[in-house]
């Protein structure tokens, strides 16, 4: 039996191949298909991690900066002040006064009891400016020589340049003066209000980028004013001003600006790009000047240079004088405040 068992083990071992410890090179390659495959797969679920972490991150980004222009806003806007004026131009830009205790933002030893304050898109950009103008009413110090026709110049050092318009020289003469001098806050004529110039030398002022589609509107008790309406209103008559106010605009994760070469139908080019492919899918692309401005389409696709979108381009068609935004993930805010 013992016989019989060493001859099996003996035949057995003699049956096996000389060398069968190494790999055959179709095992080895078998091996690396299985690894490569595995790579791929494993890359992939990487790959789709980070996009979902990143949309996240977006989100809780996007809604803290909303979150903050909000309460921004709306602190502003409870300060309007009827003793001033009111003014909302083309629905895209407002400009009022309001009181309570402020401090320039460009000259900290610069305070007063009442300001003017500016909201808007800087020119055909993403930026949100808020501008603060310190009105000072008070007898002329280093900052507010007399030399301006009254005493004490009503807007900081920093400003006096910009705002040299409407509004200010609404307060200066002879016989404006005369009638405004028991005055502790602006007081100018409806006629007179002018809104002050955006430059792009305001960086100061810039509190929010990624930021599109600004509109104002004004309740007058039955409707709201119509897009791209402007109104003014002034201390001249308190009693008309309107009733409430509300603001909106979107802010977005991602914005990236642009000059199309070529639009046509449902494309828009511009050979400037070198885009990965479908990178923009789902995304939306606006155009922001030019011809074509304000419309906005859904981007279904795109190659290295051009964007595919889900509807045709309406006449005026944009053209390489135009701008386009392509914005991904937004997130639209609203703000309503009564004035009375």
């Amino acid at each position: 039996m013992n016989e019989r068992l060493r001859h099996s083990v003996s035949s057995a071992q003699g049956a096996r191949a000389p060398g069968r410890g190494a790999f055959t090179l179709l095992e080895m390659l078998v091996a690396v298909a299985i690894l490569g495959a595995l790579i791929v797969i494993f890359g992939g679920i990487f790959s789709q991690v980070q996009r979902v972490l990143g949309r996240a991150n977006d989100l809780i980004r996007i809604d803290r900066t909303a979150a903050s222009l909000e309460k921004v806003i709306r602190r502003d806007i409870s300060a309007i002040s009827k003793g001033g004026f009111l003014k909302i131009t083309n629905g895209e830009q407002i400009a009022f006064t309001a009181v309570g205790s402020h401090e320039s933002m460009t000259d900290p030893e610069l305070t007063g009891n009442s300001a003017i304050i500016d909201y808007g898109l800087l020119g055909d950009s993403s930026l949100l400016w808020r501008r603060l103008c310190v009105l000072t009413p008070g007898e002329p110090n280093e900052f507010y020589p007399s030399d301006y026709g009254q005493t004490g110049d009503p807007y900081s050092d920093r400003r006096r340049g910009t705002l040299r318009g409407g509004h200010y020289d609404g307060l200066l003469g002879d016989a404006a003066q005369a009638e405004d001098d028991n005055n502790d806050y602006v007081y100018i004529p409806e006629a007179a209000i002018q809104m002050p110039p955006a430059g792009s030398e305001h960086w100061a002022d810039y509190l929010g980028a990624n930021c599109t589609d600004f509109k104002v509107f004004w309740w007058d008790g039955a409707n709201w004013s119509a897009e791209g309406a402007t109104g003014s209103w002034s201390a001249a008559d308190p009693n008309n001003w309107p009733k409430a106010l509300r603001i909106e605009f979107n802010v977005w994760a991602r914005l990236v600006r642009g000059t199309p070469t070529i639009v046509t139908g449902t494309t828009l080019i511009d050979m400037s790009r070198s885009w990965m492919p479908n990178a923009w899918a789902n995304a939306t692309v606006r155009i922001t000047a030019g011809a074509g401005k304000g419309q906005v389409r859904n981007i279904v696709g795109n190659t290295s240079n051009m964007l595919m979108v889900d509807s045709a381009w309406a006449f005026p068609l944009p053209s390489p004088a135009s701008t386009y935004v392509i914005a991904i993930l937004g997130r639209p805010v609203e703000i309503i405040a009564t004035l009375e």
